[in-house]
């Protein structure tokens, strides 16, 4: 499985209780933040690659998830590389594919009210 998250749920708790409005509980209410939370760590369990806009995303959203540790997705990622066991132990590759589209692959057809 691919997965691509967005505005992650533990980040975004974190963002709400720093902004001190809500506590834990009535921001859990609220946001259905658990839950979403909860979906996100099984999303991340199953998948195999899980796509991300930014390293930054990687480096500090994903690594507050219990089913990612970037240090071990990069020793296990060299191991398949070299064919050696990695004894079973499995961690999503993360592939970061930025926002946006580059136009200059883009070639109007003839007949195009534009070109």
């Amino acid at each position: 499985m691919h997965f691509t998250g967005h505005s992650l749920g533990r980040d975004k708790l974190e963002q709400l209780l720093r902004q001190g409005r809500l506590t834990k509980d009535e921001t859990n209410v609220t946001y259905k933040i658990m839950w979403r939370i909860e979906a996100e760590e099984l999303s991340l369990d199953s998948s195999e690659v899980v796509i991300t806009s930014t390293r930054q995303e990687i480096d500090e959203q994903w690594l507050l998830y219990d089913g990612f540790d970037p240090a071990l997705e990069k020793k296990l990622r060299a191991r398949i590389r070299r064919n050696v066991s990695y004894y079973g132990r499995f961690m999503p590759h993360m592939v970061v594919i930025p926002p946006g589209m580059e136009f200059n692959h883009i070639v109007p057809h003839d007949g195009d009210m534009y070109g």
